[in-house]
């Protein structure tokens, strides 16, 4: 077969998922060892032969451009094919229906991929004249969603996701015109938004046949998230420590980079420790960095910024670092200029928790609880910006702490937990706060039947038999803090959600507060998976509080209870953030969390299924390390 003259790059997409870097940023012009991902998709299919190239643009449409007419000349005619509105990967096909004029088949290749691949064994494939592609699998890299038999893809949606002999589509295929000339009705008629994979299994079921080619020795990584940008970087670098840092950037002496990109322009200060970050183009670093850091105009909104300039400060020589997916639908960024430090929340005001978090920090400040101080209020906006307590947690903190201060900090921590409670329950009736309804019945349930939809059902898939029994045992748990005196409840109360700053301890994320029963959030720091105190430890520190709360027995009495209620709902959430691509890592937790779920039953009578499923599941997880080390 002769050599295909021609390839379309797609490169329209808006890169959501690295979002703020992208917010200016194109994710195709991201930059892989210093040159844009784009120019190594160009060089790769100019190695093959390609003479004619076809590139589709939408977002920030105008610095692709700016970039291909910048480009040094080279022997590659390029096209643009603009998109007012995005199309998707079908509907771009539609729309360049010119470009696939012609018998030989077309390279298509994603643009947000990194990739390097011998072409001939996709050339081979391509043959037969019932062939509509020729499309690049991997069986070891990605979701691998594919199924393959004897050559040929017969599944997009595999069933077995990410079992052995599936296969992840890399977004590098030969394809015959066919597939988009407008009398094969395999592309949309109209343009329109549309995908390729859509076109492909209208295809397959018109008799034609996609093949799927695995090449041996190739290399594909996908860049859709920060996370994988670095892992791109680092798998390149022959899985070794790398640091990718652009010649142009500016690294002061003193400066600390290790596995980390360092882009075009960008200046590390004396004091900047960046370790598996990322470094935008511009950004002014002097600080610790363990995510992002972008000028506040690259990474910010107008509101955004409206509120940095709020703070008086130099807009233009701000920096902002996000600081990570989080299992909430708030953004937080750190803003830093200079030595000044503040952090940004973006928030979702449909939620009404979330806008409640300025103003219940000014009431908690009313009442010498620590908490950090609202330095820019914009509900209008669901904007604010509050006090930076810096990075360490009370979880952060006691790692190679002595057993004398661990306790002597959760001591001052429980100090302050029982002025929340206490005090706080006592104003929030006299002033009639808002705030989250109250911990009643309809609560409680939600919370159990919240672990038995994501833990239960769809995360281990128990008969509904057992999940019915253990509903149940719950509902009889929670029918126990009926008489219990309602204090100020935090709600989220574990450890990652007390930061020390200055040696002291402050609270934060309480914007759900609610009232209810102390034992919840003493449940929430006591029993935490995120830290597993000692037995004698977590007792300690419950005869502690009791001994200094108004309802000291009852405390005692309903604790393990507490315990199972919150926990319960503890493992529900590990197990819904544990299934989205953001946030996988809370599914680490679940073995902790179920571990104290088991010694909290241990303390209360009945709870048969839920001990029996603990159990189970606790011998599952044995056996699986066990396979693991082996």
């Amino acid at each position: 077969m002769k050599t295909p003259q021609k390839a379309f790059i797609l490169a329209a997409g808006f890169g959501t998922r690295l979002l703020p870097l992208t917010r200016e940023t194109p994710k195709p012009l991201l930059p892989i060892w210093n040159v844009p991902n784009l120019e190594r998709a160009l060089a790769m299919v100019r190695g093959w032969g390609v003479r004619d190239v076809l590139v589709n643009v939408h977002h920030r449409a105008e610095r692709i451009v700016e970039y291909l007419r910048a480009r040094r000349s080279d022997e590659l005619r390029i096209a643009i094919s603009f998109e007012p509105e995005i199309l998707g990967t079908g509907g771009a096909l539609r729309k360049a229906e010119w470009f696939f004029s012609g018998e030989e088949p077309v390279w298509i290749v994603n643009g947000d991929v990194v990739a390097d691949v011998d072409p001939r064994p996709i050339l081979q494939a391509y043959r037969g004249r019932r062939t509509i592609a020729a499309a690049w699998v991997h069986g070891a890299a990605g979701p691998r969603t594919v199924d393959v038999v004897r050559g040929r893809i017969v599944n997009f949606q595999s069933a077995r996701a990410g079992a052995p002999g599936t296969f992840t589509f890399c977004g590098v295929q030969l394809v015959n015109p066919a597939l988009v000339r407008r009398e094969s009705g395999l592309v949309d008629a109209e343009v329109k938004f549309g995908s390729l994979i859509t076109a492909y299994e209208r295809a397959q079921r018109a008799g034609w046949v996609v093949a799927g080619v695995e090449v041996p020795g190739s290399f594909w990584a996908d860049i859709g998230t920060p996370a994988q940008w670095l892992a791109a970087h680092r798998a390149l670098a022959g899985d070794r420590d790398f640091r990718a840092i652009d010649p142009s950037a500016r690294i002061h002496r003193g400066a600390v980079v290790e596995n980390s990109i360092i882009c075009a322009g960008a200046t590390l200060g004396p004091h900047a420790r960046v370790s598996n970050a990322i470094v935008a183009a511009g950004a002014r670093v002097d600080c610790a960095v363990s995510y992002l850091a972008l000028p506040a105009s690259a990474a910010l909104s107008s509101a955004e910024r409206d509120a940095v300039r709020a703070l008086k400060w130099n807009e233009a020589e701000t920096t902002a670092l996000p600081l990570g997916p989080r299992g909430s639908s708030r953004a937080y960024t750190r803003l830093a200029w200079g030595p000044e430090r503040a952090i940004l929340v973006q928030y979702d005001a449909a939620r009404r928790e979330n806008a409640l978090h300025a103003p219940h920090t000014r009431v908690l400040r009313s009442l010498r609880i620590p908490v950090p101080a609202v330095r820019v209020d914009r509900p209008d906006s669901q904007i604010a910006v509050f006090e930076d307590l810096g990075d360490e947690s009370l979880l952060a903190w006691q790692r190679g702490r002595s057993a004398a201060e661990v306790r002597a900090m959760y001591e001052r921590v429980l100090e302050i937990v029982l002025r929340f409670h206490e005090r706080g329950e006592v104003e929030a009736r006299r002033h009639e706060w808002e705030l989250m309804p109250a911990f009643r019945p309809t609560l409680y349930r939600w919370e159990r039947n919240y672990f038995a939809d994501e833990m239960l059902r769809k995360r281990e898939q128990l008969p509904e038999e057992h999940i019915a029994r253990i509903l149940r045992e719950l509902a009889g748990v929670s029918r126990r803090f009926a008489g219990i005196s309602p204090v100020l409840v935090h709600r989220d109360l574990q450890s990652s959600n007390v930061m020390i700053c200055a040696g002291r301890p402050w609270l934060i994320d309480y914007q759900g507060m609610r009232l209810g029963p102390a034992v919840y959030d003493l449940a929430s720091l006591l029993c935490d998976p995120y830290v597993e105190l000692p037995d004698e430890l977590a007792l300690h520190f419950l005869h502690y509080y009791a001994a200094r709360s108004r309802s000291g027995r009852q405390i005692v009495d309903l604790f393990w209870h507490g315990a199972i209620q919150r926990l319960a709902q503890a493992l529900g959430a590990f197990a819904k953030l544990g299934s989205q691509a953001g946030t996988r890592a809370f599914a680490l937790h679940i073995p902790a969390a179920r571990r104290a779920m088991a010694r909290a039953l241990r303390e209360v009578s009945g709870c048969v299924a839920l001990r029996a499923w603990c159990s189970s599941a606790s011998e599952i997880e044995a056996k699986k390390e066990s396979g693991e080390q082996r």
